[in-house]
């Protein structure tokens, strides 16, 4: 299973989650985020993580070109998550990237809208998010419409995933799995006997 660890900010953990088996690392170039990396943070680390080799994701929302553009001057990243509103016309000029795009699972939408939606982004491999900003949906009904979706599309499921669901996260079998805050500390830092603790779980699923 594809596993990645999303929001590294030191390399530390980026080689932590490889010797843990992982497959990818994201690092987050969204300001509103708590895990925001800015560029110069990025320039630091960037000679640091060259070396590891694991797959390495940007996460953007809704960013111009031109920024993305800038952050992969820094560093050569093998893959761009798109994690807002961006268009298949404006992903498929990152083509030649492993590309991520996301979709947010709330209340309202319904399934097939969301499966008609995902259709336009067939070069894409799909993660499926939960809405965590009021209305709230619960993990549970968060993973009922995952299946619906999974029963047409291969996923990556995210959503908060953490070691007291984990066991539901998987019994959807999805293509992929995508953590970070259920790999953290009560201060948003990544917690590295976490990691080592999630990600050998999945490998113990898969072999039993």
């Amino acid at each position: 299973m594809w596993l990645k660890i999303c929001g590294i900010k030191d390399a530390f953990s980026a080689l932590h989650v490889f010797a843990e088996g992982g497959s990818a690392i994201g690092f987050i170039f969204v300001p509103e985020s708590n895990r925001f990396l800015s560029i110069e943070e990025f320039k630091r680390l960037s000679p640091h993580i060259k070396e590891i080799p694991i797959l390495k994701f940007g996460v953007f929302q809704n960013a111009e070109k031109d920024k993305i553009i800038e952050i992969l001057k820094i560093f050569p990243l093998n893959g761009i998550q798109f994690h807002g509103e961006e268009s298949p016309s404006f992903c498929m000029e990152f083509r030649e990237f492993f590309l991520i795009k996301a979709f947010t699972i709330d209340y309202e939408t319904p399934i097939e809208n969301i499966k008609k939606e995902i259709s336009k982004y067939y070069f894409c491999h799909i993660l499926l998010d939960r809405k965590k900003a009021s209305p709230k949906i619960s993990f549970e009904e968060f993973l009922e419409k995952a299946y619906l979706i999974s029963k047409d599309f291969p996923i990556i499921l995210a959503g908060g995933i953490n070691e007291d669901n984990l066991d539901s996260a998987l019994s959807l079998k999805p293509w992929g799995i995508d953590l970070s805050s259920g790999v953290e500390d009560e201060k948003g830092e990544k917690d590295l006997e976490k990691i080592s603790r999630l990600l050998r779980k999945v490998k113990k699923y898969e072999t039993s």
